[in-house]
């Protein structure tokens, strides 16, 4: 059900759209947590180092599909806030026919760089077939990724923040499943885990996207009206084209990080990934909430409600200090108990490592939550180039930092990266909000479309 933001009360609507992409992402995480501890407690720390390096990889070409679907999003957003029917339609032909052939395009892409991608993070001779196995299965799966994304972003924004959650719930709930019965009944090892993985997404994928075309009037496009409209692709690519190279600088820098962290051989990467998997659970209401804030920016910022876009973020600034500090609390107090789930006892270098990585960034989530508010506010407004410029630099520093400090500290030095660039990024993006150049983009845009 479409949601409009331009009335009611600003912290109901942040809340409310956020509450079911945060179930949503739970169901998400536990099928993660399942592949993280199956693999782990199954397969073996190899297995768990094999994956985990993977990720980064295709974490390249998904950050590419969101950009993308960021574009969408906040097109979409705009044009229902303003009540422009029309365009809105022009603007769901368009980004359906860019789904396909981008997904064409990442796939081929994917399957073609995957081993020299490897190769280049200096992944162990022993891990590498491993994560080439697995990396080549997934990227069979693009198509499911990019549609999912894609039908899953416009409901996202008219406010439909708990259609997409249903579809997710069962995605993850057959994950699940097919992650224990390929690897424990079949025998299957990574190559199992993947294929649950793709198999999961195409369900969710095929479900969202006929909803999408059934239930959604405003979205349903006969096979005659589709068309591809260059103006507003322009205009969905000029707000996607800085996340897509904004989320690409973040991959790329991600992968300089894994190289740096695979040098140091299986334990410092089994404990790197783990840690990294408790940490998302902490990303992601952030994310939501971050979602949430640019929805509500796009649609009011399309209707011309500025004053009401500044009392959105107010709302959300508090929202977020209290969840960040919660979660300091209790990640500081809880961090081997977290770890233990995942790695085994025996393994008390791993556990180590993991549990000093994950005390030192949680004593600094506040400034990850501000960055989260920040940069989808911005987006949300289509002043997209300055959280493009901020990230670039963000995991510039964070790189930099991490191989200075290593020369030093050792695998522990790679840590100080992130929380460091967390304060840099934060400080800048809360100085451009204060600053107020995103006002006088939001009234140059419609001039533009006027």
């Amino acid at each position: 059900m479409a949601t409009d933001m331009t009335k009611g009360s600003t912290a109901r609507h942040i809340i409310a759209f956020t509450l079911p992409l945060l179930v949503g992402n739970i169901f998400q995480q536990m099928y993660n947590m399942v592949d993280t501890f199956v693999v782990g407690r199954y397969i073996g720390k190899d297995a768990l180092a094999a994956v985990g390096t993977s990720f980064t990889v295709t974490l390249l070409i998904n950050t590419l599909i969101m950009g993308l679907c960021a574009g969408m999003s906040i097109l979409v957003s705009q044009s229902f806030g303003a009540k422009e029917y029309q365009k809105l339609k022009r603007a769901v032909s368009t980004a359906i026919i860019v789904t396909a052939a981008g997904s064409a395009l990442f796939t081929a892409a994917g399957l073609m760089l995957a081993k020299p991608l490897l190769s280049l993070l200096g992944t162990p001779a022993e891990l590498f077939q491993s994560a080439s196995a697995y990396l080549s299965i997934l990227f069979w799966g693009t198509l499911f990724v990019f549609s999912y994304n894609a039908f899953a972003a416009m409901l996202r924004s008219i406010g439909d923040s708990k259609t997409p959650l249903y579809f997710l719930i069962i995605s993850s709930v057959i994950n699940i499943v097919l992650d224990l019965f390929f690897v424990l009944k079949l025998n299957m090892g990574v190559a199992g885990v993947a294929y649950a993985t793709v198999i999961s997404q195409a369900v969710s994928s095929i479900s969202c996207a006929a909803y999408t075309f059934k239930k959604v009037p405003m979205f349903r496009i006969k096979l005659s009206e589709m068309v591809f409209d260059r103006r507003v692709f322009s205009t969905m690519f000029k707000f996607g084209s800085a996340s897509m190279i904004q989320n690409s600088a973040f991959s790329l820098g991600m992968m300089l990080i894994q190289g740096l962290v695979n040098s140091y051989g299986a334990n410092v990467m089994a404990a790197y990934a783990t840690a990294a998997k408790i940490e998302s659970f902490v990303q992601m209401p952030l994310q939501n909430i971050g979602m949430a804030v640019s929805t509500y920016t796009a649609q009011n910022t399309g209707a011309g409600n500025l004053e009401r876009v500044k009392k959105g973020i107010v709302s959300a600034i508090k929202i977020v200090a209290v969840f960040t500090l919660a979660m300091t609390a209790l990640m500081l107090t809880f961090s081997k108990y977290l770890i233990l789930i995942f790695i085994d006892k025996a393994e008390t270098e791993v556990v180590s490592i993991g549990v000093e990585y994950l005390n030192l960034v949680a004593v600094f989530y506040i400034f990850l939550g501000f960055i989260h508010i920040f940069v989808n506010f911005l987006r949300g407004t289509g002043y997209v180039l300055f959280p493009m410029i901020n990230t670039i630099s963000e995991l510039s520093f964070r790189v930099i930092i991490a191989y200075s400090f290593a020369f030093f500290m050792g695998y522990h030095g790679i840590f100080w990266g992130r929380p460091l660039s967390f304060m840099l990024s934060a400080g800048c993006l809360i100085y451009a909000y204060r600053k107020g150049g995103w006002q006088q983009k939001v009234l140059a845009n419609r001039k533009f479309e006027e």
